[in-house]
């Protein structure tokens, strides 16, 4: 899936986070998106760090990780986002302030979306 992100963290999302996440699996939401939500402030703020210390090996290892978290999820910006992060970390496409930004973004409106979500459809 190829998704435009804006450049603007401020901007509402292109993507429809909600309704992507209500095309997955309820239970493996359930699973793993409490997990993921309680782990997230610290997980991105990992990932910042890397960025904005260009330690490329910590950046790719982080962003591996929740690449795959993340597409449990069908978030599929975020997702291309960390893949990017992952293969270029050593001639990234775009200034890191400007990936640090669109990142945080996309991270943020999955993290409200998923929250909302959960709340929403609770399994017990």
């Amino acid at each position: 899936h190829s998704v435009r992100l804006a450049s603007a963290h401020n901007m509402p999302p292109a993507f429809d986070y909600a309704a992507s996440l209500a095309e997955c699996d309820l239970e493996i939401l359930d699973i793993i998106g409490q997990n993921f939500l309680a782990a997230a402030p610290a997980t991105f703020s990992a990932m910042k760090e890397a960025m904005t210390s260009a330690n490329g090996s910590e950046l790719a290892r982080l962003a591996h990780a929740q690449k795959g978290i993340v597409c449990n999820f069908k978030a599929y910006p975020l997702e291309n986002l960390l893949s990017e992060l992952e293969k270029n970390r050593l001639e990234p496409s775009s200034p890191p302030a400007v990936q640090l930004a669109i990142l945080q973004r996309e991270w943020n409106h999955l993290c409200t979306a998923l929250q909302n979500h959960l709340a929403l459809n609770k399994l017990s």
